[in-house]
């Protein structure tokens, strides 16, 4: 009887270090993730800017602007659609979206205007009823004045947002995912659950909450 408590103690113990160092290691992977996303979406505003910065559009070359936005294969790869707006946010040159679109009623829009810096948006839906996440980057033209944005748009159902941790993999079944912070899906493998309000998920309400990091089953 002693022997067989003690091997099932250490059967026990050997359980409790092996599922231990599988948390730490879905743990690196998760803040590895998390890194990763952080870089991109931080380069990607960076190339944002630069265009904001160009004098064509800062002058309000809208031919020349064109041509910058369908030549910027980064910028592409990056994002679902980049365009550039005037002061009233009517889009002027766009690569992926549609000319003559009008974002000035957006309060990502007024919030890059009156802030005067980069601003990411809520989940909200486009013309055309697709879920979509923006970044604004404001455009000062030569003189100083606000003359609209250069904005860079994620479609949740396309595959550029979720590029980071797409192939990121947990064991043999696990998967991660990607959730503002809002608890809303911006990124998941079952593209059914994009855009699902996930504030209630018991990982999901403890990262809410401020917690390094969460696990959920």
């Amino acid at each position: 009887a002693l022997l067989v408590a003690v091997v099932l103690v250490g059967v026990f113990g050997f359980t409790r270090l092996t599922q231990t160092l599988i948390e730490q290691r879905d743990s690196e992977l998760a803040q590895l993730a998390a890194r990763q996303v952080a870089g991109q979406w931080e380069e990607s505003i960076h190339l944002l800017t630069q265009v904001a910065s160009l004098g064509s559009v800062r002058g309000g070359d809208t031919p020349a602007t064109q041509m910058l936005l369908s030549g910027n294969d980064a910028l592409r790869q990056r994002f679902d659609q980049v365009s550039v707006t005037d002061a009233t946010g009517m889009v002027r040159a766009t690569e992926g979206g549609e000319l003559s679109d009008n974002v000035g009623d957006q309060a990502y829009f007024a919030r890059a205007r009156r802030l005067r810096r980069p601003v990411r948006s809520k989940v909200h839906e486009n013309r055309q009823g697709h879920p979509i996440v923006a970044v604004a980057i404001p455009i000062y033209d030569l003189r100083g004045r606000f003359s609209g944005c250069v904005l860079g748009i994620w479609e949740l159902q396309g595959d550029r947002l979720g590029l980071p941790v797409s192939h990121v993999r947990v064991g043999e079944s696990g998967f991660a995912y990607l959730v503002d912070e809002f608890g809303t899906i911006l990124y998941h493998p079952k593209r059914d659950l994009v855009g699902a309000d996930y504030r209630q998920h018991p990982a999901v309400a403890a990262l809410l909450r401020g917690e390094a990091w969460a696990q959920s089953g």
